[in-house]
């Protein structure tokens, strides 16, 4: 079990892990010539879409019936999320004027690829300084290229898999768990997942209701999720402490709806989401320019913070046969979800 749980946990970690450390080793950690607050404020830019995704995942897949269980009935599922990336956030315009140093090289402003754009170099950038009417140039980079995601697999999309618990409790109350123990990778990476979610029948309090063969739920859950990834030194940026610290925390409150017809239920849901992001470039990092004697030392250069939030519609449908359930569910949300799995279901 605890090889499955690492499994799961790494896949989990997998998108994260293996795109911001070639990042970090490819040109990412260039942007640290354009001072922390140019870093920053095209780093939000660059990865919004998967901080998006990430968010509105861990928010999604807790149920795919509004029905509870008896008191100590339980299930155990294994799903997976996709968040469909639109293409209108495969880029972001750069705009000379919003950046203090930072500047393109031929254009005032020019489209730039996110995380899920073209696998292709960006425009190039330069940091101009003036002196004495000549213009001198302290540094040239090109932009970060895309994951280019969508030429591999013909579209964009997050994926999040999830394995959760939910028993009940009392009064037609569930309480469901995710919880991924901290996996590590020696210099690598550090990852963890917990999130708690609670159920409540609240038709048994409507009159009539008790008898109908609809099932009508309240649902609310908090979830977390942080990461830290550790990368090589680089050599052109010199330092101690490198890492990439991510810190992921949602929360949706939703009122479901389902119906049983023989093996079949159908669901609904609608509700509202939120979800908080920290992003976080730790340690010391030296930055030689061109002209200047001596690097310049950045501390803790980039620190942003993000804040989604959306209404949710959700549809799906389940097969339940004996204690074995199918099901997917599609969410229209910031970003579009697909859940789907499987798993046990008694009483």
């Amino acid at each position: 079990m605890r090889n499955s749980t690492k499994t799961i946990a790494i896949t989990i970690s997998l998108f994260i892990i293996i795109t911001l450390s070639a990042k970090a080793q490819d040109g990412f950690l260039d942007l640290l010539y354009g001072t922390p607050e140019d870093a920053t404020k095209y780093s939000n830019s660059y990865f919004a879409p998967v901080f998006k995704g990430l968010g509105y995942g861990f928010n999604n897949g807790w149920y795919n019936t509004a029905k509870t269980h008896e008191q100590w009935g339980f299930d155990i599922t294994i799903s997976a999320n996709l968040a469909f990336v639109p293409e209108a956030d495969e880029f972001f315009t750069f705009r000379n004027e919003d950046y203090k140093v930072m500047q393109l090289e031929n254009n005032p402003y020019a489209p730039t690829p996110t995380i899920f754009g073209p696998n292709e170099p960006g425009p190039m950038f330069q940091i101009p300084y003036d002196t004495l009417g000549t213009t001198l140039v302290l540094a040239e980079f090109e932009g970060i290229e895309g994951a280019g995601l969508k030429d591999e697999i013909g579209f964009n999309a997050i994926p999040s898999p999830i394995i959760q618990v939910g028993i009940g409790v009392f009064k037609n109350t569930d309480i469901k768990v995710r919880y991924i123990p901290d996996v590590s990778s020696t210099d690598k990476f550090d990852y963890s997942v917990w999130g708690i979610g609670i159920m409540h029948d609240i038709g048994q309090w409507i009159p009539g209701m008790k008898e109908s063969p609809i099932d009508i739920s309240i649902f609310g859950a908090y979830s977390s999720l942080k990461s830290d990834i550790y990368f090589d030194m680089d050599s052109n940026f010199p330092g101690v402490n490198q890492k990439i610290s991510t810190g992921i925390k949602g929360w949706t409150l939703e009122a479901l709806v389902s119906k049983k017809i023989s093996v079949l239920t159908i669901m609904a849901g609608l509700g509202y989401n939120s979800a908080k992001t920290n992003f976080d470039l730790l340690g010391t990092y030296d930055v030689t320019y061109n002209y200047l004697p001596v690097p310049i030392t950045y501390t803790d250069p980039i620190k942003l913070k993000t804040n989604e939030s959306s209404m949710r519609i959700t549809g799906g449908l389940r097969v339940q046969l004996a204690i074995v359930t199918i099901f997917s569910t599609y969410t229209f949300n910031g970003y579009n979800l697909l859940n789907a799995g499987f798993g046990v279901s008694i009483k």
